[in-house]
């Protein structure tokens, strides 16, 4: 079952970064959660993304615990 889908704006703000950082971390990170395109829009889990900041802690998006 799928949670809450966040937009690009609410998923910056939900780890506190820009939205150009979100799109680098989707690009760089193989452990960020994949986004899926609904329309035209990309959109990402809140499960997934809550998970994502349990791994790694708040501004270590690049050191992500294995």
């Amino acid at each position: 079952m799928m949670g809450r889908q966040l937009d690009v704006k609410d998923v910056a703000k939900k780890l506190k970064i820009c939205r150009a950082t979100v799109y680098n971390l989707v690009k760089n990170n193989p452990d960020f959660p994949s986004q899926r395109k609904i329309n035209r829009a990309a959109r990402w889990d809140e499960g997934e993304i809550d998970a994502f900041l349990e791994k790694c802690p708040r501004g270590a998006y690049g050191e992500c615990e294995k």
